[in-house]
């Protein structure tokens, strides 16, 4: 259970690979490979209840990508499929309008500060160059001016305190050395002074 911690007996089955979760206390999200959870028709995304059950939701037209990324921000599931990252209406399963962000690839996204954080191994957002993270608008996708360049993708990321904390395998940003962890500024993109100095590629990150 998502409340007591209790192992429940649910029949949590699924076709093929889950690559990403996401919840909001009561209830979890999943994205994967997938076509079926518990026995039921579920193309790629699902929700379930705190009782680990399957519940109505489902979206149609979603085709998600290896490693997709997934954040909830109320009623709002973001969730990157093959052609752009979509958002989605958590009651109605449709994707919602006013939203468009072409990017592909992203593994992780997080919502902080009113900005949508955005890193993987892309090389492109919105067709402006971008190089591995990004940061949109979360009400209608617009690629904002913070781009940051890390060297390699980007594994996990955490936005907070007027500060995002990028993780991965990258070796430097813009004339800045940073092995596999880098602070950079939320308004200017600036990296941060502060060297965390970890040896090797970072995976994840958490505010």
């Amino acid at each position: 259970s998502l409340l007591t911690g209790a192992v429940e007996d649910s029949d949590f089955k699924v076709s093929m690979p889950v690559w990403n979760l996401v919840s909001d206390g009561a209830s979890v999200f999943v994205v994967g490979w997938f076509s079926s959870v518990a026995g039921q028709p579920r193309k790629h995304l699902a929700r379930l209840n705190d009782k680990m059950a399957l519940e109505p939701f489902q979206v149609a037209s979603f085709f998600a990508q290896d490693a997709a990324a997934l954040a909830l921000d109320g009623a709002t599931l973001y969730a990157q499929d093959q052609a752009a990252l979509r958002a989605i209406d958590v009651q109605t399963g449709q994707f919602k309008a006013g939203f468009n962000c072409s990017v592909t690839n992203a593994t992780v996204a997080r919502v902080a500060g009113g900005v949508l954080w955005l890193g993987g191994s892309f090389a492109t957002a919105q067709g402006v160059p971008r190089l591995h993270a990004a940061a949109v608008d979360p009400a209608t996708g617009a690629l904002l001016s913070w781009d940051p360049r890390p060297s390699a993708p980007v594994a996990d990321l955490a936005a907070a305190g007027g500060t995002v904390l990028v993780a991965g395998g990258f070796v430097a940003l813009p004339a800045v050395v940073r092995a596999g962890l880098a602070i950079i500024d939320m308004a200017k993109g600036e990296v941060s002074p502060a060297a965390p100095g970890v040896s090797g590629g970072q995976k994840s990150v958490t505010a």
